[in-house]
């Protein structure tokens, strides 16, 4: 039986919209912002929250920006990037949705064709966040409504970047229209039986995602078998899938429950990457510092997450050796 927390509360689109306008005006006093995109959209108010995209030429305080943009409830993430790098918009993130609420349209689309792309897009996606949000939840049997609401939705984005891949599944697009739908009519119906079904079956996909995505990594022989820390993992090449669920199953019964760790195959291990898709991420990385996030912006926290590391290294290795 699931503890169910943080229910969502309906928000105005008024709200929305007077929150992006804040946020326009505070654009606006600075002439070398160009132009204002905002991602993807907002479908279900009180859930959905609002991200940017800034294009800017010269100089500007980007935390400055960043800073009063959190005063604004609704305002999640902000990106820039400078006009002279706007051929390299798409090794920025994983979103591929932009839409222009002020000043110059650059035309943004993401170009599906690029293999390598839509390869990282959709490891960062799975490796992140997928499955250790959602195990956290079977784990300690509680639910998180408005988050759980809007980490479902994100498998959104490695279905599109594998059907890029030529990787197109019936089952994943009846999944995604289904969720859609209920996630759409929550406030009418507010069905958390059913929230508990999506929960589970965002788990199988999830597994069945990375192994189809699993396929298209190219890696090394001489790579890690761990990572520590923030997003524990470890690294196998077992040839029976089910084995990566098992065992990642017996971790999560072994050690912490809130740990997040996960038994992947080998490829998804960034640092063994080869060829062209290992070039390809070092530049998403030079254009965003933090594509990968493994540690915090706080240091009092990155100094627990030390410590978690090395309990991580002591825990991990002792059951790695008694698997």
């Amino acid at each position: 039986m699931y503890k169910f927390t943080n229910f969502p509360k309906t928000i105005e689109k008024e709200e929305y919209e007077l929150q992006q306008d804040l946020l326009l005006d505070l654009c606006e006093q600075d002439e070398n912002i160009i132009g204002v995109y905002s991602i993807w959209e907002c479908d279900l108010l009180g859930v959905s929250d609002l991200d940017y995209l800034i294009i800017f030429q010269r100089y500007i305080d980007k935390e400055k920006i960043s800073n009063l943009a959190k005063r604004y409830q609704l305002i999640d993430t902000v990106l820039f990037l400078n006009e002279e790098n706007i051929k390299s918009v798409n090794y920025l993130s994983h979103h591929f949705s932009y839409n222009l609420v002020y000043g110059k349209d650059f035309w943004l689309e993401f170009p599906k064709e690029n293999k390598n792309l839509n390869i990282i897009y959709a490891w960062k996606v799975c490796f992140f966040s997928l499955l250790r949000n959602f195990y956290t939840y079977k784990q300690n049997q509680y639910i998180d409504v408005k988050k759980l609401l809007s980490q479902i939705n994100d498998i959104r984005y490695p279905i599109y970047f594998l059907e890029n891949l030529g990787i197109e599944k019936a089952e994943y697009r009846d999944f995604l229209n289904e969720f859609s739908d209920f996630r759409r009519s929550y406030f009418s119906h507010q069905n958390y039986e059913k929230l508990e079904y999506f929960l589970i079956e965002s788990i199988r996909l999830s597994w069945e995602i990375i192994f189809d995505l699993n396929q298209f990594l190219e890696w090394n022989n001489d790579n890690t078998n761990y990572i520590y820390g923030r997003f524990p993992t470890l690294f196998s090449d077992f040839d029976d899938e089910q084995k990566y669920k098992i065992y990642t199953q017996r971790l999560l019964a072994n050690i912490w429950k809130w740990s997040r760790v996960l038994y992947l195959p080998r490829g998804f291990d960034y640092w063994s990457w080869k060829g062209s898709l290992k070039e390809d991420l070092n530049v998403i990385l030079s254009n965003n510092n933090d594509f990968l996030n493994f540690w915090f912006k706080n240091i009092f926290l990155n100094i627990v997450l030390t410590i978690k590391k090395i309990l991580d290294f002591i825990t991990l290795r002792t059951l790695w050796k008694r698997k």
